[in-house]
């Protein structure tokens, strides 16, 4: 159950496109299934994919939305 699997996210709300991401299934199911907070059930997985998860922002869309600060 370390199988892969792509999920699209939703639309970016700086750029208005979707998105897709890959992470292991059995992760990603811990995380939908109510297994703790993204950061526990993703540990190994960078926070740009995470937020893109959440928010559907992709890292560079966050990158320009927060150059300022």
């Amino acid at each position: 159950m370390d199988d892969v699997i792509t999920v699209e996210t939703i639309a970016c709300v700086h750029c208005g496109k979707g998105g897709t991401v890959k992470v292991l299934r059995r992760d990603y199911n811990r995380w939908k299934n109510g297994g703790g907070t993204i950061q526990e059930a993703f540990a190994e997985v960078p926070a740009g994919i995470r937020e893109q998860l959440m928010s559907g922002i992709h890292d560079k869309c966050f990158d320009e939305i927060f150059a300022d600060e």
